[in-house]
Order: C-alpha cells, then sequence, then structure tokens
C-alpha cells in the first residue's frame, strides 16, 4: 500500500535561522538548534549536528525579528530546577521535532501549529512550558523539567520494536528524536515526573515500555483522512472508568480529532489501556499501577483546533497540578 506524507509527523524549524515563536508562542521557552537531523534512511544513526541550546522568548517575546534583536545564544535553559509547589508553575518540557529534514515544508508547518497550541494550552493551565527540539541532538535530562509532554511526529523506527523495516508507508523516522524522547520519558518516570504523551507520543511511550506498533492501519482506516495534506478525521473513543482519563474527559463516548496511521500492537510492559476506538484501535494508555508515577497517552491531538472545546484544558489541567508536587531530586 502506498500513501502520502500525512500523518502528525515531526517538525522542522519554521524560521530558517532558527528561533521563531511559530513553535513555540508567546512566553514560552524555545530549546532552538541550528543543526539538523542527517540522513534518516533506515535506521541509521544520525550525526549530532547542533549548536544548540536555550532560547528564552520572554513573557511576550515572540521570534528575534518581533523581538527586536537576535535570539538568546546557547544557554543551557535546562539547568537546576526548584520544587514548583502549590499554586506556582511547574515547567514542562514539551518535546518534538523541528529539525528533521524528511518532513516537507507544509508538515512541519502543521506540526509547528500544533506545538504552539500546546505550549499555550500549558501556558493557560498555569504552566511554563519549554518546547525542546528532540532532533536537534542535544541531551535533555528530565531532571531540569517538572513534567514532560512529547507531542506527533514522525514514524518510531521499527527497529526499535522489532518491526518491518521494509515497510513501505513508514516514513519522516528520526532516529536521533526517537532516542532523545525515550530517554526524556524513561527519565520523567524514574525521577518521579509526570508524563504526557499525544500522538507520536502515545506510540513512542509504548515502544520505551517495550511494547510494539502496527506499521501502518490500512487504506480503510478510519484514523486519518486518505488523501494529499488532510485534516484530521473526527470519530468517537470509549473511555474507561477508574482512569486518570476518565477523570479529565469523563467516561464513555467522546469525539477525537485524529492524523495517525500507526498504533500499538503490543502493549508495553507495566501499561494499560485506557480507551479504545470502535475498529479496537489503543487510543490511550497509562501506568497500569498508579503508585509507580503519573502518566497519561492519548492517540489523538486535544490540541487540534477542531477538537470539542474545552478538552486539551481538561486534560491538562491535571497533568500541569501533578507536575507541580514533582520532587525536586528523588534520588537525593
Amino acid at each position: 500500500m502506498s500513501r502520502s506524507v500525512d500523518d502528525d509527523g515531526g517538525a522542522r524549524a519554521v524560521d530558517d535561522g532558527g528561533a521563531a515563536s511559530a513553535a513555540a508562542g508567546d512566553g514560552a521557552h524555545l530549546l532552538n538548534h541550528d543543526g539538523g537531523a542527517g540522513p534518516l534512511g533506515d535506521g541509521g544513526t544520525r550525526p549530532v549536528n547542533h549548536d544548540g541550546g536555550a532560547c528564552p522568548l520572554g513573557d511576550g517575546g515572540a521570534a528575534s525579528a518581533a523581538a527586536g534583536g537576535a535570539a538568546h545564544p546557547f544557554a543551557n535553559d535546562g539547568g537546576a530546577r526548584s520544587a514548583a509547589g502549590d499554586g506556582a508553575r511547574p515547567r514542562i518540557a514539551v518535546s518534538f521535532v523541528r529539525g528533521a529534514p524528511s518532513h516537507p515544508a507544509w508538515f512541519s508547518q502543521r506540526l509547528a501549529d500544533l506545538a504552539r497550541r500546546a505550549a499555550d494550552g500549558l501556558r493557560a493551565a498555569g504552566a511554563e512550558p519549554v518546547v525542546l527540539d528532540s532532533a536537534s541532538g542535544h541531551v535533555f535530562s528530565a531532571l531540569d523539567y517538572d513534567g514532560v509532554v512529547v507531542l506527533g511526529g514522525g514514524d518510531v523506527d521499527p527497529a526499535r520494536y522489532g518491526g518491518d523495516t521494509d515497510e513501505p508507508t513508514v516514513h519522516c523516522v528520526d532516529t536521533g528524536a526517537d532516542e532523545a524522547e525515550i530517554d526524556l520519558v524513561n527519565g520523567a518516570i524514574e525521577n518521579g515526573r509526570p508524563v504526557l504523551g499525544i500522538c507520536r507520543g502515545l506510540q513512542l511511550i509504548n515502544v520505551a515500555f517495550a511494547g510494539s506498533l502496527f506499521e501502518d492501519l490500512g487504506a480503510d482506516s478510519i484514523h486519518k483522512i486518505h488523501q494529499p495534506q488532510p485534516p484530521m478525521a473526527s470519530h468517537p473513543v470509549q473511555i474507561a472508568p477508574d482512569s486518570l482519563l476518565g477523570a479529565a474527559l469523563g467516561t464513555g463516548t467522546v469525539t477525537v480529532q485524529s492524523g495517525h496511521h500507526q498504533a500499538v500492537r503490543r502493549l508495553g510492559d507495566r501499561l494499560r489501556v485506557v480507551a479504545t476506538a470502535a475498529d479496537g484501535v489503543v487510543e490511550a494508555v497509562e501506568l497500569a499501577r498508579p503508585d509507580e508515577g503519573w502518566l497519561l497517552a492519548v492517540q489523538w491531538h486535544p490540541e487540534e483546533p477542531g477538537s470539542p472545546d474545552g478538552q486539551l484544558h481538561a486534560l491538562l489541567e491535571p497533568f500541569v497540578e501533578a507536575c507541580r508536587q514533582a520532587p525536586v531530586d528523588v534520588a537525593g
């Protein structure tokens, strides 16, 4: 089966020189590296090719041009953090791919728009978002943040889960981004930081927990519209009771916006399914044991403009509250 590149893949830099608010939104920080991914191919190593660092955009700052000057150079924005505490604004890493050359321009722009909306939503929920470029080659530590969000992106390298590396529909792979985000997820869970995954984020979390994916759901899938540069597909999902997701959105059926061609095949260790679509596709996962930490991942895009009013905020509010309680250093 062949198809066009039309999922929720990663994103390259929106502005050629680097620091635009198009990915981060006003008031966010953007880890903005000029270097990009090297050859993506079939799981080969991507060279680390960045001059990267943090680009604080300030309370009203957009891009360097809008701010009237150059973006802040490398400043290691992932430095020491203090406890957010009750009522404070937790500092949350928002990870997606900005720099992979495998993404068409329209695709990159769409992902930048979604990242902006996610950052705006976090800010409205009381957090300080820090947008990371997972394809930059920079090593990010979950210990520098109060929580981690992994957004939509290209396909996870099938070699990471024993999948079919020759599947022709697999596209927009960036092995460096996979590694960076898996490290963020593992570091967050190991150190008591909440994790929220969206679309690719769910798939990557499942792989991080030793699960696998269906490389392609087929031409009849309800989870995407099968046309070039498609809009999101709208469909219902069923939410399980006694879950973080159910507490946020209510149990029963909700309408969601999707744009993916892959899904969970083998469920990752220590995870449980808390929502499914009518065709049986896994739509949300959480940790099977809540005492192991706060983790929620959804297969759809609550940050998509066509999503039901309030859905994004309903998901972000409990996540941000959990991030406020994140320990400064559980290792002592």
